[in-house]
């Protein structure tokens, strides 16, 4: 359905994170987003989406930061529309 309407669908809270690559069905989810372990997000910019998890860390030094992780690499957006 989401294919033959052109359209992309974003959610969250699933507990199971998921970025489509082209040729699935346009499906995004960030998972849980909030937990005790970090936040899982879909970040978009310059056309392109990717799930990331950000945490609080320790360096060795005792300094706490807080740290990206891209759980799946980038796709472009428009790699999921049909109607350009």
């Amino acid at each position: 359905w989401l294919k033959d309407h052109d359209l992309i669908m974003i959610c969250g809270h699933t507990h199971r994170p998921r970025l489509s690559q082209p040729g699935e069905p346009p499906y995004f989810n960030t998972g849980c987003a909030i937990h005790p372990r970090g936040i899982t997000c879909l970040e978009l910019a310059f056309g392109e989406m990717v799930l990331v998890n950000w945490s609080l860390q320790t360096r060795r030094d005792g300094m706490i930061f807080v740290k990206r992780k891209i759980m799946k690499n980038p796709v472009r957006i428009d790699s999921f529309l049909t109607k350009q």
